[in-house]
């Protein structure tokens, strides 16, 4: 596993040598990157210039978002898979081979089909790359739905999996023989935070110490995941402050935990 720091922190207009340095300064492995940001420097330089940038810091990369919703109208759609080919040539090229997208947990009680229908297509033009999509929840608060679990199994792609998180792992019990049982390959992304002692809001990893974060990444460990972990953002308002001082705070935070599970034990 490695630690990677979340694209999100950075405001518009923010190169990509820039959030590489911040990264290295909130003492990450890896970072999340902003697609549309690194194809255009392909094209505009080459595949070596990004590729040495990012070595040139030692980081890896995380993952990158679909370029599309999977319920966007049809014509968004059919540019968007058109955009994935482009994008997914480009993420072969910079080992980006990790991607992500969110379903809201409303639409998924309605026809399932056309949500079948165009993660094939998706997953069928990432695998060409040897890219993997994760599939989120919007607003849910199961760690993994049952709706989307349904989905996945009419999808033999072998390129599909999560995006988990620890607040929604620990609000759905908490258990270690809930992650044992998912394969290691079902695993695309982990997102780490803390919540309240009243099972609310979102804080820093281990800030409240409520969720066991621990046994979360030892387990993970355990089944073999050696993906990118990502300190989810909190809510109180830390994207106005400077982005060292964010980077820092997502990477102590995240640092304390990851010692305590890897180095302390």
């Amino acid at each position: 596993m490695y630690k990677v720091l979340p694209d999100a922190i950075f405001s518009e207009g923010t190169g990509l040598r820039e959030k590489l340095r911040i990264a290295k300064v909130g003492e990450f492995n890896g970072i999340n990157i902003n697609m549309e940001e690194v194809h255009t420097l392909v094209k505009d330089h080459s595949p070596a210039y990004v590729k040495g940038m990012l070595d040139s810091f030692n980081l890896k990369v995380g993952i990158w978002n679909l370029p599309f919703s999977l319920t966007a109208d049809q014509k968004v759609y059919e540019k968007g898979l058109e955009l994935l080919k482009e994008y997914s040539q480009t993420a072969s090229y910079v080992e980006a081979f990790r991607v992500i997208t969110y379903v809201d947990s409303k639409e998924l009680k309605g026809d399932t089909n056309l949500y079948v229908k165009r993660i094939n297509a998706v997953t069928e033009i990432l695998s060409q790359y040897g890219c993997s999509i994760g599939i989120g929840i919007k607003h849910g608060r199961h760690f993994i739905s049952p709706d989307i679990i349904k989905i996945f199994k009419k999808i033999k792609s072998g390129n599909l999996g999560f995006i988990f998180s620890a607040r929604l792992w620990h609000l759905s019990g908490g258990e270690a023989g809930e992650l044992r049982r998912i394969p290691n390959g079902e695993i695309i992304y982990v997102m780490v935070g803390d919540i309240s002692f009243e099972g609310k809001g979102k804080y820093l990893p281990g800030e409240t110490g409520t969720i066991n974060l621990p046994l979360f990444l030892n387990t993970l460990e355990e089944i073999g995941y050696d993906g990118p972990v990502v300190p989810e953002i909190p809510d109180r308002e830390i994207l106005t402050i400077p982005h060292e001082i964010t980077a820092r705070l997502l990477g102590g935070a995240l640092m304390k935990v990851w010692n305590k599970t890897f180095i302390e034990r």
